[in-house]
């Protein structure tokens, strides 16, 4: 029976057969595999992975040495599943959580509230931040994990926005102070992590995260939070409601599932 292979580029690379993790323990064969896992059974040149692998200083012999990675990561996976020689490239057999994760993401566009917000929980279950920390490629991490990492914060996003409208805001705390540290210049988190403070009776927290979120923009930018955001301080300094409800349509609206 052929054994299921999964590769994970949501968060640290990780590549599990049969619920069983898989090590990958060279950098440079684990940068091969998350380009290809990325890709998501699309085929990769080898240019781009000997840019990926080496950055601006590949060695007079990239192509080759490209080669004997492929070679070992196709011993790694094992001989039913692979990597596939693929015109001027390679691509990867095998499952990926960004295909899911998108797919998600797209049902949830389609879908009630209700059954919208079980399936945005199910996809951002998935995302693991921060991304690919484990791949050590600067090429990666400037050209494709922003771009990957602004897809899950704006299906957070939109999912955080439907749990206020159910009035899960207690269980949301803990989840946002966390995303908010690790993305601190981010507006539209911060709004939600004020309102989820206000609405659980943490006036004095939410207007800590306010002057949190006002010192980082200072700081990074010169600038003052926006008006919305501004606003939204305004209101809970004077104890008026921290921000309506929120139906599946104007979710969309906010911000479109990514996919």
């Amino acid at each position: 029976m052929r054994s299921v292979l999964r590769f994970e580029v949501l968060g640290p690379l990780k590549v599990v057969r049969d619920g069983r993790v898989v090590a990958v323990p060279a950098a440079k064969q684990r940068t091969i595999l998350a380009s290809l896992a990325l890709a998501a059974g699309h085929p990769v040149t080898v240019r781009t992975l000997i840019e990926r692998v080496w950055d601006d200083e590949p060695p007079a012999g990239a192509r080759c040495a490209i080669q004997v990675y492929i070679s070992r990561l196709r011993q790694i996976l094992g001989d039913d599943h692979g990597i596939h020689h693929s015109g001027h490239g390679y691509l990867l057999d095998g499952e990926v959580d960004i295909v899911e994760f998108e797919t998600l993401c797209a049902r949830a566009g389609m879908a009630g509230e209700d059954r919208m917000l079980g399936l945005l929980r199910q996809a951002v279950a998935l995302w693991h931040d921060p991304l690919l920390s484990n791949v050590p490629s600067m090429t990666l991490h400037d050209q494709v994990v922003p771009a990957l990492t602004e897809r899950c914060l704006q299906a957070s996003e939109q999912r955080f926005e439907l749990e206020l409208a159910h009035g899960n805001h207690h269980e949301l705390i803990a989840e946002l102070i966390a995303v908010t540290r690790r993305h601190p210049l981010r507006e539209r988190l911060n709004s939600q992590l004020m309102r989820a403070l206000y609405l659980a009776g943490r006036q004095a927290e939410a207007l800590d995260a306010y002057r949190s979120h006002a010192r980082h923009l200072r700081a990074e930018f010169g600038l003052d939070p926006g008006e919305r955001l501004a606003a939204l301080h305004q209101s809970i300094l004077t104890g008026q409601p921290a921000g309506p409800t929120v139906s599946a349509g104007s979710a969309r609206r906010a911000g479109a599932a990514p996919g």
